[in-house]
């Protein structure tokens, strides 16, 4: 296990946008581990280096559409291919995303300000005390210090740097000033059998930091056999498992989202209701599946023929194509990739609404705390979980 190049990367050059030219000689031996992480551009580089990695070269496109690029110092000539000339960033939501399925938490990716070098990742499961999850891409002292201040509240944060080995960063001033938890992403994420991964040792140490070595501070809504184990606020419950439980577990896992009723109760049953669109009932049957899915198999054929002729107007139109089928399919399902089905769905509210307040008048009996919590959650509308302090149930 060893920290990954990606972090020395963005520590260095926290804005680098440039070829894959550039990138590989960054990322050196993390190339294959580091560049999912990319995004490319819409723009083209104007220059790159020649094949002995050093000289400069200018990049001239031609009237025909060609590039050539030709080197500053001995003023020889060579094609380009455009592809080796679009310009890649780094994709921080992606990264946002790895750091959040390694820690434990939920997304909520977007940036804390205009302009700022602070993005907001999510926020982190009860094990981290349930902490709000940042990460700043510049470590030196000032950037630091205004992001802390920026961030700091109420409840946990934590402020992840790419690194901090050789900065002269008091931190521990940071810390005790602003309240908020700074560690260091080349400590916490490691290089390990050919994947990023978490280092156990670090995320201990962030328990520690952050205070919570007792596991059992975590909200838990776990289906064990026929029973559902729940924990909120410290206390523990046990109820035999029903279908009220069963619509609260599935809302409690998508705090904020408006959730379909009939694909809810669909989900459940595991049937579906006919319609005129097809014999099932689905607004996408097999048969149409298989017809997008063959559609879309031959569309990338076509976009892998477009790209290797450099042929853009082709290209253009054949990715319109896909991302219209795509979008479509993406109509036609819904939850769990269930296709959508059309039913009254003023009944499929009225049932799920009775049967989770049935399951929240059986909590109330020995969880008084839970029962009121999710009472306030729901505020009148019973398919979409809104708390005022996310719990982050663990399942």
């Amino acid at each position: 296990m060893r920290p990954t190049r990606l972090w020395k990367t963005l520590y260095r050059i926290p804005t680098l946008q440039a070829t894959q030219q550039i990138w590989r000689q960054e990322l050196r031996e993390d190339w294959e581990l580091s560049h999912g992480f990319l995004i490319a551009t819409p723009e083209l580089a104007t220059w790159m280096f020649a094949s002995d990695g050093v000289t400069l070269c200018d990049i001239v496109k031609h009237a025909d559409g060609r590039f050539v690029c030709v080197n500053r110092q001995h003023g020889e000539t060579a094609e380009v291919d455009r592809q080796d000339l679009i310009v890649y960033r780094l994709n921080l939501r992606t990264i946002a995303t790895l750091l959040l399925e390694q820690l434990g938490g939920r997304i909520d990716f977007a940036q804390h300000e205009v302009s700022s070098p602070v993005y907001r990742l999510g926020r982190l499961r009860s094990r981290f005390a349930a902490a709000r999850l940042y990460l700043c891409i510049r470590s030196c002292r000032a950037s630091l210090l205004d992001a802390a201040m920026s961030i700091r509240g109420s409840t946990p944060v934590v402020l992840l740097v790419p690194m901090l080995f050789g900065t002269d960063t008091n931190v521990d001033l940071i810390e005790e000033q602003t309240g908020v938890t700074i560690f260091a992403a080349d400590e916490l994420f490691h290089h390990h059998d050919g994947r990023i991964t978490a280092n156990p040792v670090a995320m201990e140490e962030l328990r520690h930091r952050l205070g919570c070595l007792d596991a059992s501070q975590a909200n838990t809504f776990r289906l064990s056999g026929d029973s559902r184990s729940i924990r909120y606020a410290k206390q523990e419950i046990t109820l035999s498992e029903t279908v009220g439980l069963w619509y609260l577990s599935q809302l409690l896992a998508q705090p904020f989202v408006q959730v379909n009723a009939v694909e809810l109760e669909a989900a459940r049953t595991g049937t579906t209701t006919r319609s005129s669109n097809s014999p099932t009932g689905e607004m996408l049957d097999e048969e149409a599946r298989r017809a997008y899915q063959q559609r879309i198999a031959e569309l990338d054929e076509d976009i892998a023929i477009a790209e290797k002729n450099n042929d853009v107007g082709v290209l253009d139109k054949l990715n319109a194509e896909k991302q219209q089928i795509i979008a479509g399919i993406r109509r036609a399902t819904g939850l769990h990739g269930k296709s959508r089905v059309t039913t009254d769905e003023s009944k499929s509210r009225k049932n799920i609404r009775q049967e989770m307040q049935r399951a929240i008048r059986r909590i109330a009996k020995s969880h008084p705390a839970l029962a009121k919590h999710l009472n306030h959650a729901f505020k009148g509308n019973w398919l979409c979980y809104q708390p005022d302090e996310d719990p982050m149930w663990e399942f």
